[in-house]
């Protein structure tokens, strides 16, 4: 089992998951110029016209300088005062928002480094007074979640980690808002279980979710059954290890919660998979037969 998390530490430096090189690559100062995740957010900046070239410094620190091989391109979208302001920090979370909208205008799967920038910097005010939640989901919502699975699975992790700190004795974060459950339910269920079902069962353990949670359980074997309804029976096949890795996920969760309307729900849907799996086992009627 995977150590969890200290939000004190360098949220780069020990993750959870550990980061592919490419990922570190690209990522290892990525934060520098933030404070440690466990530490108080610096006061926003006071209101300025927003540039009209990236500035030096921060900027710099934020994207990077290399490039590793599939992990993001270095295309930059054409309003970099835009963009300088979402490096910044907005003024609030419409504000935010526009800016997203006008940055990146197209519908999601955004490749660029420069957006997955942007959604760190905005995920740094996860569950502080300061936070901006819609524009951080939508930041998130934005990136391509093949080309950033690396930042998705750490994001995920250690906003399990805040939303567990947030919940202590003292603690100065905030209870979860409705933005930042969201992100943690669209990240839930964007990854690929795989690898990571010692992140993905940490959902799991959050209070602060109340029944989403059950939500969340119940819908597995329902998006499953809508993978396999979007392609013919003869392809079928190709979704299997898909399905058995969500399989894996649900029989840990049945084993290992100590919730038990939650567990008996990743029971139940178990066998719901087991129902689905078995379906792309079973060839086409008539598939054989005669012409």
């Amino acid at each position: 089992m995977t150590d969890p998390i200290d939000p004190a530490d360098d949220p780069l430096a020990t993750a959870p998951v550990r980061a592919p090189e490419a990922f570190a690559a690209l990522l290892g100062n990525a934060l520098a110029t933030l404070p440690a995740e466990g530490a108080p957010a610096a006061p926003p900046p006071a209101p300025s016209p927003a540039p009209t070239d990236l500035p030096p410094g921060p900027v710099d620190a934020l994207l990077g300088h290399a490039a590793p091989a599939g992990l993001g391109s270095l295309e930059m979208p054409e309003r970099l005062d835009l963009l300088a302001a979402l490096l910044a920090r907005p003024e609030d979370d419409f504000i935010a928002q526009d800016l997203l909208a006008n940055c990146w205008p197209g519908p999601g799967g955004e490749t660029s480094r420069a957006a997955l920038a942007v959604a760190l910097n905005l995920a740094h005010h996860f569950a502080r007074p300061e936070r901006l939640p819609m524009a951080c989901l939508k930041a998130w919502r934005l990136l391509d979640p093949v080309t950033f699975r690396p930042a998705l699975v750490h994001r995920l992790a250690t906003l399990c980690a805040l939303a567990r700190q947030s919940d202590a004795p003292g603690s100065v974060l905030l209870p979860l808002d409705y933005g930042e459950i969201e992100l943690i339910e669209y990240l839930y269920e964007t990854l690929d279980p795989g690898d990571e079902i010692a992140v993905l069962a940490e959902v799991m353990t959050l209070a602060g979710l109340g029944d989403r949670r059950l939500a969340l359980i119940r819908r597995m074997p329902i998006r499953a059954r809508r993978r396999l309804e979007a392609v013919d029976p003869p392809e079928r096949a190709a979704l299997r290890p898909g399905l058995v890795r969500s399989r894996a996920l649900l029989d840990h969760l049945g084993a290992t919660l100590a919730d038990p309307a939650l567990a008996q729900a990743a029971r139940h849907a178990t066998g719901d998979l087991d129902r689905l799996i078995a379906t792309t086992d079973t060839p086409r009627p008539g598939a054989d037969g005669p012409a």
